[in-house]
């Protein structure tokens, strides 16, 4: 099932800061955190790429109360190739309804990109093969200045799938900070012959790292 993709077919885009981020969802009364492009930046301490837009985190057990939490906002969900306005009910994993676009304006540019995660109260699962799994202490980490972030194992294994040039170069700036336990982590989800391999298998370098886990 395809995913719209986030480019100006759908109208052009004014990606929130990671700031403005932390600050909408400061206080709220479920998990959430940064994800995709952005939450490796925050686990290495730098950027090395521009990007295109926002994305953060949440559970999908959490979506109706994440509606709420969004107020005036107007959130659209991006399903097969289509955006229709999500008015708060449940996002369905079997629609693919795996996404939510998020505008301050009804005629603005998106803002930000909400990624519906799966799991329980103890453990990440991932959606591609619910087999996968990683606890929450483990699976979303604290950067140095208080936000939480996807762990950079679990952001890699969704970029892996694809042959972007940008997930390549994430892969590079990435794959050597990442401490044993992670890269074990990653290697063994990935296919034998898969382009990071080497990479996985090669020396570390220092890691800016996060604070602390969950």
């Amino acid at each position: 099932m395809p995913r719209v993709m986030a480019d100006r077919t759908y109208g052009a885009w004014a990606p929130a800061t990671t700031e403005q981020l932390a600050g909408l969802f400061a206080g709220a009364p479920f998990p959430w955190w940064i994800t995709g492009g952005v939450a490796l930046e925050l686990h290495a301490g730098r950027s090395w790429r521009a990007h295109g837009d926002a994305d953060v985190g949440i559970r999908r057990m959490d979506a109706q109360a994440v509606r709420g939490w969004l107020g005036a906002l107007h959130p659209f969900i991006a399903s097969n190739g289509e955006l229709r306005r999500w008015t708060g009910g449940p996002l369905s994993a079997g629609d693919a309804e795996n996404n939510v676009w998020v505008k301050k304006e009804p005629d603005g540019p998106w803002w930000f990109d909400i990624a519906v995660g799966e799991g329980d109260e103890r453990s990440w699962r991932y959606r591609r093969e619910p087999s996968i799994g990683r606890d929450w202490s483990q699976a979303v980490l604290i950067s140095a200045g208080g936000i939480p972030y996807l762990a950079p194992e679990i952001q890699l294994l969704f970029k892996s799938k694809g042959r972007r040039e940008k997930d390549d170069l994430d892969a590079q700036v990435v794959i050597p900070l990442l401490d044993h336990d992670r890269r074990r982590w990653l290697e063994a989800h990935l296919d034998p012959g898969h382009r990071w391999v080497r990479l996985l298998q090669g020396p570390p370098t220092q890691s800016g790292g996060p604070a602390h886990n969950v």
